[in-house]
């Protein structure tokens, strides 16, 4: 049977009987019932024989509660002939305070046994097992709780009494009780120095130092005593309590990898979790059980969760994981409500660690993070996750989850969230209005136009077409905004290509007035300026699609059948698809310039070419090329000719011709062609 390990309480006897407290083994644990029974018995035939006995081992006693209860009435019967016996007295002690363990129940058990204790005390002051027996923590531990001011004030005379210089064990116990008081922390002080003063080799001396010095709040002595207990070699139930106060000294500094690597360390030593305990009581320090639940909180606080498990047990970390989760929501909303949202989004990804599946905690992760503009996957992670919990039940949450898809490139995935939250939620405006935006992503202007339709049916006027790009120019500038705050800098050069795009079919429609027109123009340049200035500084490329490579082929081959006109116009299709392809765009300059009259448009195409391949193989050349068409362009200006735009062309529409009006605006047929291949 498995004994619980306790303090063993020492009293004299010839010949003595042992019963060992450490129980490493089956074999050892059934050797110490044996001396266990037989200490009982030895006293039960000679109460005034004095024997170890473990105060704690109930499950032993227990079990032999005939042999305890004769034990218990022969020595109080013999006490009525041997009332001033030290020995009497001290055993009858030990058996008062059973008692009531073993009956479960409180028949004053710890006063009586402090009544004998007292009157052994003052038979013999300096008694050693009647000393022995008060300065163990079970008896403190009760007496603490039990008994009045005035009988702890006797209990600590009568130690005081005993406790002449050389007399350690008396020092000690008095040392031990007075730990228990925090106002008397002072004198304590004085006998841990006095103890490891005269006996520096004692490692329990220095526990005791330090445990007094922690309760002071002077943890770097404290640290330093408990240190120096280690380096001592003290036996393991000691290395127990000295490594839970290094752990309690590392916990009180917040550095709690240490604390945790010290309590590791002492729950590893092997002991039963009652000596552990035990110790720790022993020597004043708080309970491994409570100094775990403290520390497997701080480390739960600090998103340590795992580590926190060897120290609390699941269920204590589940209670405890719920409680600061909670308290870590509650702070996120604060910070959120004051528009912090950096530490909103600390406090609430740790709420989500704690407690994954609280569906609260995880909506408010996904609003913080996109509503900080900074965090569109933390949020599509979130909605998402809140999907698994439960149904969408708000149109921004389709909303929010939408939008984040499309500012993070997915326009795809925006897309079919968006027609989910239609079909949940078929009056709602906003809904509706990004479906447009984001269909317009995946298939160009007649897919947005075709799911407009759905809510504008049989409407195609010129105001129709007008509401239809602002609402398609809007939805686009606000995702490409939100990608460009957050640094995102592919993804917003693939937003600006869809604007470009969209402004380029603009102009085809025809959809604005002369003013809408230029308006038009001057947005188309100062995108691709931006683009431009974009597509620079990014150290890999982006990479053309299959369409704007066929359109590039169909306009080569143009040329090549010597279509000037055609070929310009399918170079202008696919530079509104890549309005950055350096490739492109020469190749869209050299055929416009080679056609005559879209020498402006060959001009600005050529200088967007440079501005973005500077220092290429042939850039003199081409320099040299640009001066020229420049000083071409400055000659027909100055005859009074009209200038013509490449077809759909980068700087708008509705512009007349270059080359005189007597042309009629028909396009030359003949005209300087410049050899080139593209490139």
């Amino acid at each position: 049977m498995r004994l619980i390990p306790a303090v063993l309480i020492l009293l004299t006897l010839v010949p003595p009987h042992f019963a060992t407290v450490y129980a490493d083994d089956a074999e050892f644990a059934a050797s110490c019932e044996r001396e266990m029974i037989n200490a009982l018995q030895a006293v039960g035939q000679n109460p005034k024989a004095t024997v170890f006995f473990p105060v704690t081992c109930l499950d032993v006693i227990t079990q032999h509660k005939e042999a305890f209860g004769q034990t218990f009435e022969s020595a109080r019967r013999l006490l009525r002939d041997n009332v001033a016996d030290p020995h009497l007295r001290a055993n009858l002690g030990v058996l008062y305070f059973l008692r009531d363990k073993v009956r479960g129940e409180n028949l004053g058990g710890v006063e009586r046994s402090a009544e004998h204790f007292l009157a052994a005390l003052a038979a013999d002051p300096r008694h050693p097992a009647t000393l022995a027996y008060l300065g163990s923590h079970a008896f403190l531990d009760a007496y603490r709780s039990r008994l009045t001011a005035a009988q702890l004030n006797t209990l600590e005379t009568g130690l005081g009494r005993a406790m002449v210089p050389d007399n350690y064990p008396a020092r000690r116990d008095l040392l031990r009780l007075l730990i228990g008081d925090p106002g008397r922390l002072a004198e304590a002080n004085v006998h841990a120095e006095y103890l490891v003063s005269h006996d520096p080799k004692a490692a329990e001396s220095w526990v005791l130092l330090g445990s007094v010095r922690l309760l002071q709040k002077r943890t770097s002595e404290a640290l330093q005593a408990f240190n120096t207990a280690l380096s001592l070699r003290p036996a393991k139930r000691e290395e127990g309590a000295i490594l839970l106060g290094i752990a309690a000294c590392r916990f009180a500094q917040n550095e709690l990898q240490a604390a945790d690597k010290a309590m590791t360390t002492a729950k590893s030593l092997g002991l039963w979790s009652k000596d552990l305990e035990t110790s720790a009581r022993e020597h004043g320090l708080e309970s491994p059980d409570s100094f775990g639940w403290s520390l497997g909180k701080a480390l739960v606080a600090s998103g340590q969760v795992g580590q926190a498990l060897q120290h609390t047990g699941m269920g204590g970390l589940q209670w405890m994981a719920s409680e600061e989760a909670f308290r870590q929501y509650k702070a996120g909303a604060d910070f959120f409500v004051s528009k912090d949202y950096d530490r909103a989004h600390a406090a609430f990804l740790k709420a989500v660690q704690l407690n994954p599946f609280e569906a609260d905690y995880i909506w408010a992760l996904a609003v913080c993070s996109f509503d900080s503009g900074r965090r569109y996957r933390e949020a599509i992670w979130g909605y998402q996750k809140l999907a698994t919990i439960r149904p969408f039940s708000r149109p921004d949450e389709y909303y929010k989850l939408g939008l984040a898809r499309a500012v993070t490139g997915d326009y795809a995935g925006a897309q079919a969230v968006f027609d989910e939250g239609a079909r949940k939620f078929p009056g709602d405006a906003a809904i509706k209005a990004w479906r447009v935006v984001v269909t317009y992503g995946v298939g160009g202007w007649d897919e947005a136009t075709r799911v407009w339709r759905e809510n504008h049916p049989g409407n195609n006027t010129y105001a129709d077409r007008g509401e239809r790009f602002n609402t398609l120019y809007a939805g686009l500038r606000e995702i490409a905004g939100r990608a460009e705050r957050q640094g995102g800098r592919y993804i917003t050069f693939g937003h600006l290509s869809l604007i470009y795009r969209l402004l380029s079919e603009s102009a085809r429609q025809g959809i604005y007035n002369d003013d809408g027109k230029r308006w038009v123009r001057e947005s188309l340049k100062q995108v691709r300026a931006n683009m431009v200035e974009i597509y620079r500084n990014l150290p890999l490329k982006p990479t053309v699609s299959e369409e704007t490579l066929r359109l590039a082929a169909k306009g080569q081959a143009y040329v090549d059948a010597g279509d000037i006109q055609k070929a310009v116009e399918s170079y202008r299709r696919a530079v509104e698809l890549a309005p950055c392809w350096p490739e492109g765009i020469y190749n869209l300059a050299v055929t416009a310039r080679a056609g005559g009259p879209w020498l402006p448009g060959a001009v600005e195409e050529m200088m967007i070419y440079l501005s973005l391949e500077p220092e290429g193989q042939n850039t003199a050349r081409e320099r040299a090329m640009l001066a020229s068409w420049e000083n071409d362009l400055r000659r027909a200006l100055a005859v009074g000719g009209e200038i013509v735009e490449i077809p759909g062309g980068s700087s708008g529409e509705g512009l007349a011709e270059l080359y005189g009006a007597d042309n009629g605006g028909a396009i030359p047929s003949k005209g300087p062609v410049i050899p080139w291949r593209p490139r």
